[in-house]
């Protein structure tokens, strides 16, 4: 029984990372249609028709993401011109660390701090990751579509449960 159950985990978790570039966006998808769900059910109460409310509410998402797009993208591009700086000062603030340190009475190589603690390195994991975050904006199209999709379906679903079910009203409580 356990050893079915630790089996099946493994293969499931493996299953998901091999799957990983289609189910990062879809889960993001998920994730932006239930944040959105809730101003699309707002404006279909107020009397919008559910296409125009999908519409708005996609638009809004469409001019929020393209305004935190366009202040990361100034971000990351201050980033990297400024890189050489931050090494620069990265590198001189270890190396008086070190002095500090000798000052101190503790011996300190400074060769042994440039090589575990090389700030190059550190910067270079922040570039990485930003570059990354960037694999998933080029998704961008397919997680919108995704969310049209589930909040289409889903401001449809109670007309859909009541034809579905005898006692619908009290599930849609």
């Amino acid at each position: 029984g356990l050893l079915l159950t630790l089996a099946s985990f493994v293969i499931v978790v493996a299953g998901m990372r091999a799957a990983q570039s289609l189910l990062v966006p879809f889960l993001l998808a998920i994730f932006i249609a239930i944040l959105c769900a809730g101003p699309m059910h707002w404006l279909q109460r107020r009397k919008v028709p559910t296409g125009l409310a999908v519409l708005l509410v996609i638009l809004t998402v469409v001019g929020t993401s393209l305004t935190v797009l366009i202040l990361l993208g100034s971000s990351a591009n201050d980033f990297s011109s400024a890189l050489p700086e931050y090494q620069e000062k990265l590198r001189a603030q270890s190396l008086s660390l070190v002095t500090w340190l000798q000052g101190m009475g503790i011996k300190v190589s400074t060769s042994l701090i440039t090589d575990y603690f090389d700030p190059s390195k550190a910067l270079q994991l922040a570039g990485t990751m930003l570059a990354r975050t960037s694999g998933v904006l080029a998704n961008t199209f397919m997680i919108l579509l995704t969310v049209v999709f589930i909040l289409l379906e889903a401001a449809g679903l109670p007309d859909k449960l009541r034809a579905g079910l005898d006692n619908a009203e009290e599930s849609l409580k």
